[in-house]
């Protein structure tokens, strides 16, 4: 009986986590939707995360549930952040990408705080900062190998292993984007005069 009550249970959680997601992407009052479900919220899994974009994937435009799939990840965050799982091993494949993760983290940062002078009012030489965000910008093309790794070795081993792998073409899809976006930013901050407002944007 017990089991039987705890399935349902699981299950009940999932279809409100499901609902949740559902009205987010159709647009529907976000704060409301967070007071409802925000019980299921509190509790969310990785597997649960992955498990419910496979299910918007299958139910609504690509492009609605990329839109909205960090503002998710961030709304779930705190309860991913949470879960415990075992860490891998320091010489595993898996450790050698968060320690890229945390690399790349490092190279954002800084490149914050040049942007952000960059857009001050009180900077005279933008020329500088342009050089220092191409410099940095640099740094970031090597984490391409990043991606490359996740793509040719990750992707495979998870189609492999978690039938509901649709948020996969999301994460490809994301890092197309990054693609895009470097060799945009390249070519703005080699530009001479620098279009801030298009750096910017």
């Amino acid at each position: 009986y017990f089991m039987s009550e705890s399935i349902a249970d699981a299950k009940m959680h999932y279809l409100n986590l499901q609902a949740y997601c559902s009205g987010m992407v159709e647009g529907k009052n976000g704060k409301a939707l967070y007071e409802k479900y925000k019980d299921e919220i509190a509790v969310v899994t990785a597997a649960e995360t992955m498990q419910v974009l496979d299910y918007l994937l299958q139910h609504y435009p690509f492009e609605a549930v990329k839109n909205i799939a960090g503002k998710l990840i961030n709304i779930f965050y705190k309860s991913l952040k949470q879960h415990s799982w075992e860490k891998p091993g320091e010489d595993h494949f898996l450790s050698y990408l968060m320690l890229e993760n945390r690399g790349v983290e490092k190279i954002i940062n800084e490149m914050r705080i040049v942007v952000k002078a960059l857009f001050s009012q009180s900077v005279n030489d933008e020329n500088e900062q342009a050089a220092q965000l191409l410099q940095h910008l640099n740094g970031l093309k090597s984490y391409e190998l990043h991606y490359l790794k996740k793509e040719n070795i990750l992707f495979p081993f998870i189609e492999s292993t978690f039938s509901q792998h649709r948020c996969l073409h999301l994460m490809w899809s994301f890092h197309d984007d990054f693609r895009k976006t470097l060799k945009s930013l390249e070519e703005l901050l080699m530009h001479d005069p620098l279009k801030k407002d298009l750096l910017n944007k």
